[in-house]
């Protein structure tokens, strides 16, 4: 036991120093807020790291018997393995001032996008126009969500920052309107000052009189002339030319019936031994699927079947 208390004793002395040291407030306090300081600025760091990685913070079971806590823990443990003074200031700290807890973690990251957010709110007050950029997509969970960005100008430069995404109970004009107005309203920008608004082609979005270009200059942006995605216009363009085109929708109905063909387990274990064969160091390449609504994976399809070509006509 004497040495249990000898070693406790210890290792509070190398966290807070001699004891003329503990003696001084002025050292305590100081030491005390530039420790929470820095343990503050780890954990932001890894919060931003898992963000900018797009993974997420938190594991199944982030026990201490656990071999996988998450990214977040397990990273803060790979830092404390080269930086014993990460590990220290943890161990330091009362249970409820470690920032280790999932709620706490969502509220730093709400902060850091908060901040983020502030920043693009800055350069948009400055700029002498902007456009609404915006479009519906679906998460993980099958929600519909409204994601839109703002387009501008700064210091010479082309801007293009997401604001956010806000949960769609319905699809019509008026909800997405209103929806796109609220992620707008934080940013208390000048409605007159946009002078574009960017979404895809559906009536819903598009219409003239009820679509959601119109309701947003009813809504007094009414200086945003919608433009039709360049991009999303030029892929319907192709994806129509094709499907018209005899030789052309021949050639792409072939592509996905051997998609469909290699999907067989055994066929498929074939083509892997005969890429394997004829190319013993280069990864095999699968077939990739096409999207008829997206050009750019037709472009996919034909590279990976031109580089195995030679495994399929084995085959």
């Amino acid at each position: 036991m004497a040495a249990v208390e000898t070693q406790k004793v210890w290792a509070i002395h190398q966290i807070i120093g001699t004891v003329d040291k503990q003696l001084d407030p002025n050292f305590r306090n100081e030491k005390f807020i530039d420790d929470n300081r820095k343990h503050l600025m780890t954990v932001l760091d890894i919060i931003t790291f898992c963000a900018k990685q797009d993974i997420p913070l938190r594991g199944d079971d982030e026990s201490d018997q656990s071999l996988n806590k998450g990214n977040f823990l397990e990273i803060l443990e790979l830092l404390g393995k080269y930086d014993s003074n990460v590990t220290k200031r943890i161990e330091s700290l009362p249970g409820n001032a470690k920032m280790l807890s999932p709620d706490i973690q969502n509220d730093l990251f709400t902060s850091l996008a908060s901040v983020l957010l502030d920043y693009v709110k800055s350069e948009v007050e400055i700029a002498s126009c902007y456009a609404i950029l915006a479009d519906e997509v679906k998460d993980a969970s099958k929600k519909e969500l409204l994601g839109a960005s703002l387009r501008y100008i700064h210091k010479g430069n082309v801007r293009e920052r997401a604001i956010g995404f806000i949960e769609l109970k319905d699809m019509d004009a008026g909800t997405i309107s209103e929806k796109l107005i609220e992620l707008l309203k934080p940013f208390e920008l000048d409605p007159l000052k946009c002078v574009g608004q960017g979404y895809d082609g559906a009536s819903v979005m598009s219409g003239i009189h009820g679509g959601v270009q119109a309701r947003m200059k009813g809504a007094g942006y009414r200086n945003a002339t919608y433009v039709h995605c360049a991009s999303h216009r030029l892929n319907l363009v192709l994806a129509a030319t094709a499907e018209r085109h005899p030789l052309m929708k021949s050639f792409f109905d072939i592509l996905d019936l051997t998609y469909s063909f290699m999907n067989e387990t055994k066929r498929h274990a074939v083509f892997i031994d005969i890429q394997d064969e004829r190319y013993p160091n280069v990864q095999a390449l699968e077939l990739a699927r096409s999207c008829s609504t997206r050009w750019s994976s037709r472009s996919l399809e034909v590279e990976r079947f031109c580089v195995g070509l030679i495994a399929y006509l084995i085959l």
